[in-house]
């Protein structure tokens, strides 16, 4: 009887202890992500002129040297412009800014 309330609060210590350090694993490499996010919109933060963007039928790509990618898109009727940057190793960040091309 002793071995098996033994072994039930172990495999409980166990399980809880296993739950927390997975979650604080996963805590970190989210906080990592947001960061890298950050970083690349931060690193891209020239807005196209919106002759740019009319020349090419409100899209535009630019490709860099160190193989990351920014895709423009520009919604006339919402007068919104969408940034999309594709990191080298695959981390993508988005954000929409208001701007007024007329």
């Amino acid at each position: 009887m002793k071995v098996l309330i033994y072994l039930t609060l172990g495999a409980l210590f166990g399980g809880t202890v296993g739950y927390l350090y997975a979650t604080s694993i996963s805590n970190d490499r989210n906080e990592d992500i947001i960061k890298r996010e950050i970083t690349l919109l931060n690193k891209y933060s020239n807005i196209p002129s919106c002759e740019d963007l009319r020349g090419n039928n409100d899209s535009l790509t630019q490709n860099f040297e160190d193989g990351d990618h920014i895709l423009w898109s520009y919604i006339s009727k919402e007068n919104l412009l969408k940034k999309v940057v594709i990191s080298s190793d695959f981390v993508v960040a988005y954000e929409a800014v208001e701007k007024i091309c007329e």
